[in-house]
């Protein structure tokens, strides 16, 4: 009870210092709330493992991870995405803010609904697309396959209609446009995967 009261506190004492309460949320989880949200992460990213055929004489892959929620992630990319591909990565962080994260030559201040400054092998959203309005939701979509390198894959996850309502944001969430659905499968070197929950791990239910 006493710890629920703590992190109430902290919560809103982080959305008072100008937070986003999604962002407040983020920072009160603990070091075992981090580990579930990268376990989903894996999960989610192994469906579409048997799609990355990058070259095997491709000894680093060239990451950009669109949007971060939270500071500790930012390390915790470059395990998950070695874990996956089981070779070295280099990995770029790309958000509109970055008050939340820390300064790092990886995290740069970038509006993810634009073409990107460089080229990469494997770009990757994780619920995103549903913060943005369904004008930009294409505009991400479109933006992330320009930037990619010959044989790249450009990964989006987002929530399904029905699990929207887990988040508990308020007006922040928008459900993903019946054209963006329709558009993104004629789409090569694009994969867009619904979010399943894991029992273990519902890291956005709160």
């Amino acid at each position: 009870m006493f710890e629920t009261i703590k992190i109430i506190i902290k919560t809103r004492w982080l959305i008072l210092r100008g937070y986003s309460s999604y962002h407040a949320h983020m920072l009160t989880a603990n070091k075992t709330d981090i580990k579930a949200v990268f376990d989903q992460k894996l999960f989610e990213l192994n469906k579409v493992k048997n799609n990355l055929n990058f070259p095997k004489n491709k000894k680093s892959i060239a990451v950009a991870v669109l949007g971060c929620a939270d500071q500790r992630y930012v390390d915790s990319y470059d395990s998950l995405f070695q874990k996956l591909l089981g070779r070295e990565v280099e990995t770029t962080i790309y958000d509109v803010t970055i008050d939340h994260l820390p300064s790092d030559t990886k995290v740069v201040q970038y509006d993810c609904t634009k073409v990107l400054p460089n080229k990469y092998d494997l770009i990757f959203s994780h619920i995103l697309i549903n913060f943005l309005k369904p004008s930009q939701q294409r505009s991400l979509i479109d933006s992330a396959r320009i930037s990619l390198n010959n044989n790249g894959v450009a990964i989006h996850i987002y929530a399904k209609d029905s699990d929207c309502d887990g988040f508990n944001l308020e007006k922040y969430v928008y459900h993903l446009s019946k054209e963006v659905l329709k558009y993104v499968p004629e789409m090569n070197k694009t994969y867009t995967l619904s979010r399943t929950y894991l029992e273990k791990s519902k890291p956005y239910n709160y």
